[in-house]
């Protein structure tokens, strides 16, 4: 049967648009390590009681034992102006992101790097983890909550990645823009 005007894509079907980062280990790591994101805030005024918000859809996968732990749950930590949250994501599923920092000291730097990274032992990652995130929004607020500052990132092939580094590496994180999930 051909789709024509007025037919649709059955119910529960998805549609997988090709907008994530993906970034693959090659070395096992005996230490914390992760993406970190350089001076993404430049031009604002931190001051105290400033808060972030950050939104994104991740997913983390590898071949068996590619994440310490190997429980199928990694401790993820999003971190941005000395200020972190984890979030337990498990392995092979599609997580949505939506964590707002507590209040940031007066000394946190608007040009601070954003990170996400594996700070414990138990999730640290080995050769072949992969790390798939899309739809990454940053928004910091000063203490009455009005918005200072919106990053979104765009993953997609006509995307940017240049802004993605690595953090605290053993050997290398491969890096690459309009991935689909696997």
């Amino acid at each position: 049967m051909a789709l024509g005007l007025g037919t649709s894509i059955a119910s529960g079907s998805t549609i997988d648009h090709c907008t994530y980062l993906k970034a693959i280990y090659d070395t096992d790591q005996t230490s914390q390590s992760g993406i970190r994101l350089d001076d993404q805030f430049p031009g604002i005024t931190a001051a105290s009681g400033d808060t972030w918000t950050m939104t994104c859809n991740i997913y983390l996968t590898g071949s068996s034992g590619t994440w310490d732990a190997d429980s199928g749950v990694v401790a993820t930590t999003f971190n941005l102006g000395g200020t972190s949250k984890i979030v337990n994501i498990s392995q092979n599923t599609l997580t949505a992101i939506d964590q707002t920092s507590s209040a940031l000291d007066a000394g946190w730097d608007s040009n601070d790097h954003v990170y996400v990274y594996f700070y414990t032992a138990s999730s640290y990652p080995d050769d072949g983890a992969t790390i798939y995130i899309s739809d990454w929004k940053i928004v910091i607020k000063d203490s009455g909550g009005s918005i200072k500052a919106t990053n979104i990132y765009d993953f997609s092939s006509g995307g940017d990645i240049s802004m993605v580094g690595d953090w605290s590496m053993e050997g290398a994180l491969t890096k690459t823009k309009g991935n689909c999930l696997p």
